[in-house]
């Protein structure tokens, strides 16, 4: 019936791309990305970066389209129960 998936990031976003990369080279990996932004002075970095990931978000959730995939297989396996 389909699938669901992450969102992929698009490494065409500059804001991304700077993003990654401060983060790279200049943050602990277990800091988060506010923590980032705010430990190197990039507030402003991170809000274009939010900016860009609000414009490109598909709206679909992942928790709702899996839902909807189950409900479709259940479907499918009592259809084929009740015709055998």
């Amino acid at each position: 019936p389909g699938y669901c998936e992450f969102k992929s990031p698009d490494t065409s976003r500059p804001a991304f791309r700077e993003f990654q990369q401060l983060r790279d080279t200049r943050c602990h990996h277990m800091w988060s990305a506010e923590r980032c932004a705010m430990e190197n002075g990039q507030e402003d970095m991170l809000e274009r970066l939010q900016t860009e990931e609000a414009t490109n978000a598909d709206p679909t959730s992942l928790k709702d389209c899996g839902r909807q995939i189950l409900v479709e297989l259940f479907r499918g396996r009592s259809t084929r129960t009740s015709a055998a």
